[in-house]
């Protein structure tokens, strides 16, 4: 609830009233927001005592208003505040540093009964059920599964709640890990990415904690074939009572992060099949533009390696509709509305292909690649557009820089010399009947070009897009 009023306020400049907000949430009274809301301001001005972030509650004639205000700060405190306070992170925190613990003692720390606390286990365990894992409580409280799980999901677990890999709290020795994932990197030759030493460090941090707890890789016949396609560098011999499991699976999942900079060899064919890979670059072709071959073999590339990554990560779709949502990628739609009609038509025909349940993954990575072959600025529907103004020619150059900054995301705009030529004519002062044909918009600006201009072509903009379709 304090996550959602406070996402849903930092999405908008203007102030909200409780109504406004209320509306916005669907979920709750104007009564129960103004309390919450006076709780978090509370705990804006605990967490950023520099006010970095703070919720301005302000009456006024008309009523009182909320304005959330943020410099130079991705909220990650506050996130790691809410995480850290809630019953089922504790479980999940705890059972990773410990693998078991007394039911009894978790439950005098945390106030809890045991009824309680089973029930919650219970909630926790449907989400595990992607991993093959699960929590039991008895006299102990212990997490079960193949230890690979284990850790691929301890990484999706920290990554998620805890971004910046120094935000994890109550852990020792976080800096020793971090020194060893920066030597990891310099010895692969990528410590330049700061990311990348990111997750090792990570990965690092959940692989000391599962040895220190006489944890081996329980690695299936399915693992070890995937991981058999890729060529390993020798382990280094400074990590210490790491077997060479341990050191493979740790470059298998850095691997499986599609990360730019860090590859390793292909020793045999990728692990989707070959056919599929191969209608996955004639769609691309068929839809996008065609392919280089150096091109064509990045995306046999990304394509194993997403593969690797639905086998080690099974993410659920609840987890990938909330990273979507997290990385603004609903908001592509509406930004560049042809990419994403032509990538959907891309996709339909090619997931039709498919025997998998992990559709959506390899859908929200093949955007990824997509993108990353082709730009989205590289395909962009073309308006050609006509600008009259009664004015000089310069100011007529200064109305077509605003128009094409304006929506340079959105529409390449093609300014044309003569009014015949153009889909749609701009003008500062009407054009007479015979200067266009009734399949020409048309349309009337002050000079100044105000925002309610800019609407207005974009709206007409969105009408010629829409009958080019």
């Amino acid at each position: 609830m304090k996550r959602k009023i406070i996402d849903t306020l930092d999405r908008r400049t203007r102030p909200f009233t409780y109504k406004e907000l209320a509306e916005a949430l669907q979920s709750s009274s104007v009564t129960t927001l103004q309390a919450t809301c006076k709780e978090l301001a509370e705990l804006m001005e605990q967490l950023y005592p520099d006010h970095s972030c703070s919720l301005v509650i302000q009456k006024e004639n008309h009523g009182t208003t909320l304005t959330f205000l943020r410099s130079s700060d991705n909220l990650q405190v506050f996130y790691d505040y809410l995480y850290s306070s809630d019953l089922a992170y504790e479980i999940l925190q705890t059972l990773l540093f410990e693998r078991q613990t007394s039911t009894v003692l978790f439950c005098m720390d945390h106030g809890l009964s045991e009824s309680s606390l089973k029930r919650k286990i219970k909630d926790i365990n449907r989400e595990l059920l992607d991993f093959d894992l699960r929590i039991t409580c008895a006299k102990q409280l212990s997490l079960k599964g193949p230890e690979a799980k284990v850790r691929a999901f301890y990484y999706i677990f920290l990554r998620s709640v805890h971004r910046q890999f120094f935000t994890i709290p109550g852990m020792q020795n976080l800096a020793t890990d971090y020194q060893l994932a920066t030597k990891l990197t310099e010895y692969l030759g990528v410590s330049g990415d700061l990311t990348l030493v990111e997750r090792f460090a990570y990965w690092v941090l959940i692989t000391r904690l599962a040895i220190s707890k006489g944890k081996k890789l329980q690695l299936s016949q399915a693992d070890l074939t995937v991981m058999d396609t890729l060529a390993f560098p020798e382990q280094p011999a400074f990590l210490l009572n790491w077997s060479t499991q341990d050191w493979n699976f740790l470059l298998t999942v850095v691997y499986c992060s599609l990360s730019e900079n860090f590859q390793l060899p292909l020793k045999t064919e990728s692990s989707l099949e070959a056919p599929q890979q191969q209608s996955w670059i004639q769609l691309f072709q068929a839809y996008f533009r065609s392919l280089t071959p150096e091109e064509e073999q990045l995306i046999h590339t990304k394509l194993n390696q997403l593969a690797m990554t639905v086998h080690f990560f099974p993410l659920s779709s609840t987890f990938l509709t909330t990273l979507q949502a997290f990385v603004g990628l609903d908001e592509l739609t509406e930004m560049y509305p042809l990419y994403l009609q032509r990538f959907e038509a891309f996709w339909q025909e090619w997931s039709s292909q498919l025997s998998r349940p992990e559709l959506e993954m390899f859908r929200m990575f093949s955007l990824a690649t997509c993108i990353s072959i082709m730009p989205m600025d590289q395909l962009l529907p073309e308006i050609a557009v006509y600008v009259y103004s009664e004015t000089s020619d310069s100011f007529k150059q200064y109305l077509r820089i605003k128009l094409n900054f304006y929506f340079s995301n959105r529409y390449a705009l093609k300014f044309v010399e003569i009014p015949e030529a153009a889909d749609l004519l701009i003008g500062t002062i009407p054009f007479y009947e015979d200067q266009c044909s009734p399949k020409q918009k048309q349309l009337i600006v002050r000079a100044r070009v105000s925002q309610k201009d800019l609407d207005n072509i974009a709206e007409c903009l969105r009408e010629l897009f829409e009958n080019q379709s």
